[in-house]
């Protein structure tokens, strides 16, 4: 189970959140329970693949802003999903990432290939 307050991991039978101290009580209405699963929020990871995406032609800051900005879509692709979404924004700056860094590594490989004379 996890914090409605700030999705920190619950374990079962504790009465209140160690983080925030906030009650684990599952409030009930109309006979309906109600249970919280966090969405990510990714902003970090998200804006760093559009910047990867951005900076391929720049080997020098498309390799590490894209992989610095997977590393933060993992960590956050570890927490729970939206019971009601198809992709989580972690999912997406997943997708940009990766994509930033194919398109660096391509872009290097052919400025290796220009450099050493294969393309004249």
């Amino acid at each position: 189970m996890y914090c409605s307050k700030c999705g920190n991991e619950i374990k079962d039978g504790e009465e209140f959140c160690a983080k925030c101290g906030k009650s684990t009580h599952i409030s009930t209405e109309n006979n309906e329970s109600t249970t919280f699963i966090r969405e990510g929020s990714n902003v970090t990871g998200f804006v760093l693949g559009i910047i990867s995406c951005l900076a391929w032609y720049l080997p020098i800051i498309g390799f590490p802003v894209s992989i610095i900005g997977l590393i933060f879509s993992v960590r956050e692709n570890k927490k729970p999903r939206p019971i009601n979404s198809k992709f989580t924004q972690a999912e997406v700056s997943m997708i940009l990432n990766t994509a930033g860094l194919v398109i660096t590594i391509v872009n290097s490989f052919i400025g290796v290939l220009i450099v050493t004379g294969v393309f004249k």
